[in-house]
C-alpha cells in the first residue's frame, strides 16, 4: 500500500491511456506505478454472491447407486438453499 506524500490518503491504481498510475482520490496527486506489482481487490456484496457447483475432471470411475443418490440429495439441498436466499432477497 502506498500513501500520498501531500495529504496522506491511500493511492489507488488507475489506468490512464496505456499507463498505470497511483492516484490520490483526495488531492489528485498522481505518480507512475512503474514496475510495481499492483493487486486490485474488490469486495462483492452478499446479495451478488452465488453458490456454484464444481465438477472435477479426472478418472471416470463408476459410482454406486447410493453414492449417486447422495450426490443428488446434496445438489438438491444446495439448490433449495440458494433458491430460498434469492427469494428472501427479492421479498425485501
Amino acid at each position: 500500500m502506498k500513501f500520498c506524500p501531500k495529504c496522506g490518503h491511500i493511492l489507488v491504481p488507475k489506468k490512464i491511456g496505456n499507463k498505470v498510475y497511483l492516484v490520490c482520490t483526495a488531492c489528485n496527486y498522481r505518480r507512475s506505478a512503474g514496475r510495481e506489482k499492483i493487486a486490485i481487490v474488490s469486495n462483492i456484496p452478499s446479495n451478488k454472491r452465488h453458490k456454484i457447483g464444481v465438477i472435477e475432471k479426472g478418472s471416470r470411475r463408476e459410482i454406486s447407486k447410493e453414492e449417486r443418490e447422495s450426490y443428488q440429495e446434496e445438489y438438491y439441498s444446495v439448490f433449495l438453499d440458494t433458491y430460498a436466499e434469492e427469494y428472501e432477497e427479492s421479498e425485501e
